[in-house]
Order: C-alpha cells, then sequence, then structure tokens
C-alpha cells in the first residue's frame, strides 16, 4: 500500500503495521471475495456481503475464506493440462509401483515364514523319529528288528504321547501309514493314514497341498483294501482340487489322475478309465522332463487294453514299456519287474503259458528274496505262475500255489476283495479241472454271492 497506508493509518489514529493486521484475515477475504472474477466465488449481492461483515463482527465465522486444495488444484490442472497430466500419471506409475513392491515383499515375507515353519516341522519330525529309534535296542532283546517292528512302535508311541504340534503329528502318521501300504500291510495302514487326512482337514483345510495330497494316498490305500466306492469319492475330490490348487498339468494332479485310472479300470468303468489315463499321459509328455512318469501312464494304459481285451494292443504296450524301462532303470527295479509281470499276465490270457513260463520263476525269486513271501506283489506272481502251470494242465502244482495264494490273501485283504474272490475263482477251476466237483461249485457259488451282492458299474 507504501504512501496510502500511511495516510490511512494517520487518518485511524494508528500505525501502518497495526492496520494491516487489523484487515488481515476475514476482512481481507470478504474484499477479495468482492472483487473475484469468478462469478461463482463472489457475492451473489450486496446484502450477502453486508451479512457477512455482520458475522465478522459478531466474532461468528464467514462465507469468505482462501480457496481450498481442491479449488486450487483445478485452476492449476485448467491452466497447465499437458503437464499436470503427465505429472499425474509419472505420480500413479510411482504409487502403484510402491503397491506391488509392498504386495510382493510381504508375499516374499509369508513365503519365507511358511518355509521356515515347515523346515522347524521337519526338523520336529525327524527328532521325534530319533528319539523314538533311540529307544529300540535290538541286542537287548536278541533278535533284529524288522521295520514292522519299528513301525508298530512308533505307531503305538503316537498314540499314547502324540505331539503338541498337530501338523507334526498329522506327518508322522502319515509315514506309518504310508510305509504300512508299501509293506502290503493294508489294514494296519489304514487307521494312520485316515488319521492324517482328518487332522489336516481340520488344521490346514481342505484345500492345502499336503491335505489333497493325504486325501489321494487314501483313496490309494482304499483300493488297495477293495473299498472301491469311497476311493472313488476321494479321487473325484482330491483330483477336483488338485485341477483348483495346482493346475491340470502339475506332476501331483497328473499323478493322482493316473492312480485314479486304475481304480476305474478295477470298477470297470473302462471308458472314463481310458479317459484319464489318455489324459495322464498327454499332460506328462507335455511337460517333457519325466520320462519315467510317461511310462507310467503307458503301463496303466496298457492294463485298460489289457481289461478291454485287447490283447494284441496290451503286448505291444507292455513290450515298449519293458524296453524303454531296461534302458532307464536296473533289472530288479519295482517298476520294471512289475511290467514284466502285466506282460506275463496277457500273454497267460493269449493262451501262450510257456512264454509267461519262461519270465515269471526269475520274477518270483527277486519277489520272494526282496519283498517276502506273502507281499501282495509276490502273491499276485505265484498267481499268474499258477495260471500258467493251468494252461499246461499241471493242475495239482497250480492248485497248491492257488491256496497257497488264498490264504495270504485273506490274511491282508477284506473277504470281498477281488483279488481274493480271483483266487477263490482259481482254487475251483484247478478242483474241477482235477475232477474235484463238490468243493470246486461250493468255491464259485461264493464267488458268485459275493459278485451279485455289488452294485452294478456302468461300463
Amino acid at each position: 500500500m507504501g504512501k496510502d497506508s500511511t495516510t490511512v493509518a494517520d487518518r485511524r489514529r494508528s500505525d501502518p503495521s497495526a492496520l494491516t493486521r487489523l484487515v488481515k484475515g476475514d476482512l481481507d477475504w470478504i474484499t477479495m471475495r468482492a472483487l473475484e472474477k469468478d462469478r461463482t466465488r463472489r457475492y451473489a449481492s450486496a446484502s450477502e456481503m453486508a451479512a457477512d461483515i455482520e458475522r465478522h463482527l459478531s466474532n461468528q465465522p464467514v462465507l469468505a475464506s482462501p480457496p481450498g486444495l481442491l479449488y486450487v488444484a483445478r485452476k492449476f490442472v485448467r491452466r497447465h493440462r499437458v503437464a499436470a497430466l503427465a505429472g499425474l500419471a509419472v505420480t500413479l506409475a510411482v504409487v502403484g509401483g510402491l503397491v506391488v513392491s509392498s504386495v510382493l515383499y510381504l508375499q516374499a515375507v509369508e513365503a519365507k515364514e511358511e518355509a521356515q515353519k515347515q523346515a522347524n516341522r521337519s526338523d520336529a519330525v525327524v527328532e521325534y523319529v530319533r528319539k523314538y529309534l533311540g529307544t529300540v535296542d535290538a541286542r537287548s532283546e536278541g533278535h533284529d528288528v524288522r521295520v514292522v517292528e519299528v513301525l508298530d512302535r512308533l505307531g503305538k508311541s503316537l498314540d499314547e504321547v502324540p505331539p503338541s504340534d498337530p501338523e507334526i503329528e498329522a506327518e508322522l502318521r502319515g509315514i506309518v501309514g504310508w510305509n504300512y501300504r508299501g509293506l502290503s500291510l493294508y489294514k494296519k495302514a489304514e487307521p494312520y493314514l485316515r488319521s492324517d487326512l482328518k487332522i489336516r482337514r481340520e488344521v490346514t483345510g481342505v484345500r492345502h497341498p499336503k491335505t489333497v495330497k493325504s486325501m489321494a494316498r487314501l483313496a490309494m490305500l482304499l483300493t488297495n483294501l477293495g473299498d472301491v466306492e469311497e476311493a472313488e469319492r476321494l479321487y473325484r475330490e482330491a483330483v477336483g482340487l488338485q485341477r483348483e490348487v495346482l493346475g491340470d498339468i502339475h506332476s501331483y494332479t497328473l499323478e493322482t489322475i493316473n492312480h485314479f485310472a486304475k481304480l476305474m479300470k478295477n470298477r470297470d468303468k473302462l471308458d472314463e478309465a481310458e479317459a484319464l489315463a489318455q489324459e495322464a499321459l498327454r499332460g506328462r509328455k507335455l511337460a517333457g522332463n519325466n520320462e519315467l512318469a510317461v511310462l507310467a501312464s503307458m503301463d496303466t494304459l496298457a492294463s485298460i487294453r489289457t481289461k478291454k481285451w485287447l490283447l494284441i494292443e496290451a503286448e505291444d504296450l507292455y513290450r515298449r514299456v519293458l524296453k524303454n524301462r531296461l534302458r532307464l532303470q536296473n533289472t530288479e527295479n519295482q517298476d520294471v519287474l512289475k511290467t514284466k509281470s502285466q506282460l506275463a499276465y496277457v500273454l497267460i490270457l493269449m493262451d501262450r503259458g510257456g512264454e509267461a513260463e519262461m519270465i515269471l520263476p526269475d520274477l518270483l525269486a527277486i519277489h520272494r528274496r526282496v519283498m517276502g513271501e506273502d507281499h501282495m506283489k509276490t502273491l499276485s506272481i505265484m498267481s499268474y505262475q499258477g495260471q500258467a502251470l493251468h494252461l499246461q494242465k499241471r493242475w495239482e502244482e497250480a492248485e497248491k500255489i492257488f491256496r497257497h495264494v488264498l490264504r495270504a490273501r485273506l490274511d491282508g485283504l477284506r473277504s470281498t476283495h477281488r483279488s481274493v474272490l480271483a483266487s477263490k475263482s482259481h482254487v475251483a477251476a484247478s478242483l474241477k479241472s482235477a475232477d474235484d466237483a463238490d468243493e470246486a461249485e461250493k468255491l464259485f457259488r461264493e464267488v458268485l454271492a459275493i459278485d451279485r451282492a455289488r452294485p452294478v458299474s456302468p461300463r
């Protein structure tokens, strides 16, 4: 205001600085609002301005005020549209980058914490087993402790004093159950694999990968036991969850689909079985990094062709699989032995018992030495040998083998299991061929009664 401010101050008997403080604030903004170029921000009338002055004199809030931040920003954008938009884009990019970086950081932290938890649990499992094994003293008991005895004691320890962490308990129960299954002790395995799945459902949730894996393992065991209806329900649930959680071509998903195909074959749902086996085979070929997994799917497909009585196709598949297995695995590998035994079975079905007999003795010797006399896989080879002998009209030898297989299978399987029924049929067939019609008829009637009581499966 310069000299004018001094003159005005003299007239009001005040100094310029005091006068500036007096008019600064409400009066200043009332004046600025009256002179505002923007009509929307000016007083609508003289009376509205007078009312605002009255509010100032009464120490009430006035309508006139400095422009808000939004108003100032809007004016700036209108004056500098291009620069403002460019600045906004940069700001959004920076903020967006910060948000994404923050999310990724948090995910990395969570993944690290989860990995640490899993490592701690693994250490706890190892420590639990180590402490337990430390209590087993074979020398004091006067004999070598077998694997099954260790599993029996570990299982008893879990039942009596379970670990405080339920996930560790589930892991240990899964280990015990799965190893019992590997020894063909299916009845002993069942309660442990069931409790493993139950704990995981409750603690980690149904969609957790370990829960789904436990589900698939129990389904495999139930297939071994002959509880095919429950096994099918579990397989369908497991495959559906694995598709959602892991994806259609994840190795675990394809492995479960391949096992599911075997169950469907055993249930005589052959079209669905073949579709599942083909899906697993395509997925494994697409992955391209596991030739043994591809061969496993070819094995499954060959077994389905066998069930469909497409025996020439089945033989060709088995021979191709065996050739490649022998290239990749040693001669006593379990998968090699399985493929050889399945090939021998196809030869038996084609009335080529002599060719099958050339394969079976070596197979049986290896199974007896490695797995034991009454292991389920050993019993399968013995059953094939009995069938080969039967084709050669060596009925007494065949009957002796069939009876041994039947007794052993009844010890480890349900009486309604398809393998038990097959053994009864084999014994009956040998008796009939040897002119012992009465016992043969009795056994055939038992098999027929159980078979008729089964629910009919659509083919």
